[in-house]
């Protein structure tokens, strides 16, 4: 009974309304938008809540996972898509957006990179007036330069991916994250039946029985 007293806390004294079938069709009706609300509710909770390290679970992320992969695989970026269709950046315990078609098309991933420079050179330099051999040049130039081993080539500017290769991350939502979703929808939900109430009750059934409701 006191459940049912805080779902339904201005129904206690409106029982003689259950003789009425106008009543009746409310209560349908809104038992049925309290069902659909939920399920809208869910779907913007999922889509609103935001992912951070405690409510998702990392895979791997895109230097590990070129780096342990076969040294014969060219380029490890459309094996890494191909994962979870959740990819992002996890900075600061954050997942923030990033871009799949610029990994795909701007990104260029390898165990063993020198092994395949020319595939590189044309992923990350392009084509242009560059010869073959000067791109190749261009790009040893550039391993070499590196203070560690170099698995990827992440294009910063001008495609903005603003993400190293170490916190590029193939994930999924964890439990965490689908009880937040469900505790904000129930939430969300209750307040909206709350609404219904106070307009039904406090709205509707004062104007037609006034202050005698109280009375009945």
């Amino acid at each position: 009974m006191k459940i049912k007293n805080i779902i339904f806390p201005l129904s206690k004294h409106n029982e003689f309304l259950s003789e009425k079938w106008w009543h009746r069709l409310f209560v349908v009706f809104y038992f049925v938008g309290i069902a659909s609300f939920l399920v809208i509710a869910f779907f913007i909770s999922v889509s609103s809540i935001g992912e951070h390290s405690f409510n998702i679970t990392v895979k791997n992320n895109l230097r590990d996972f070129s780096k342990q992969n076969n040294s014969s695989i060219a380029n490890t970026v459309p094996l890494f898509l191909e994962q979870s269709d959740k990819i992002g950046c996890l900075e600061n315990n954050n997942v923030k957006y990033v871009s799949t078609y610029t990994l795909e098309n701007e990104t260029f991933c390898s165990a063993d990179i020198p092994s395949h420079l020319d595939e590189a050179a044309n992923k990350i330099i392009g084509n242009g007036t560059l010869s073959v051999e000067q791109r190749r040049d261009a790009l040893s130039q550039m391993l070499a330069k590196d203070t560690e081993k170099r698995y990827c080539f992440v294009p910063i500017v001008p495609n903005s991916l603003d993400c190293s290769s170490d916190k590029v991350i193939a994930y999924n939502r964890n439990t965490i994250f689908y009880l937040q979703a469900i505790i904000y929808t129930l939430i969300a939900s209750y307040i909206f039946s709350l609404i219904l109430q106070v307009i039904y009750f406090k709205g509707l059934i004062y104007i037609i029985y006034g202050r005698k409701v109280n009375s009945k």
